[in-house]
């Protein structure tokens, strides 16, 4: 899952909280993020993005089994409180 994230006025702090309950959820799943990072230059495009994220589930079944639990629908208002917008893809492996 590939996660774009841009963040509301001081949503960074909201969004840090977020992250640190919904990691053992994810972890329950069988989930684990790969790689998190801060854009630090917009090369082509116009979006313009505060956190990157990808995080491996082991299907997506996985994931939506996460986001359907009350544990999870306990935390997600910490998300919406922290972000403007998002994008997330479902993205499926690829050897190049």
């Amino acid at each position: 899952m590939l996660n774009l994230l841009k963040w509301k006025p001081g949503g960074e702090a909201s969004y840090r909280r977020y992250l640190a309950a919904v990691a053992p959820l994810v972890e329950r799943v069988g989930g684990r993020v790969r790689f998190s990072g801060r854009p630090a230059e917009l090369l082509i495009g116009e979006e313009e993005w505060d956190l990157m994220l990808v995080v491996e589930y082991p299907t997506r079944g996985a994931l939506l089994e996460m986001i359907g639990s009350a544990a999870y629908r306990e935390i997600e208002h910490l998300r919406h409180q922290a972000l403007e917008r998002s994008v997330l893809y479902a993205v499926d492996p690829l050897e190049l």
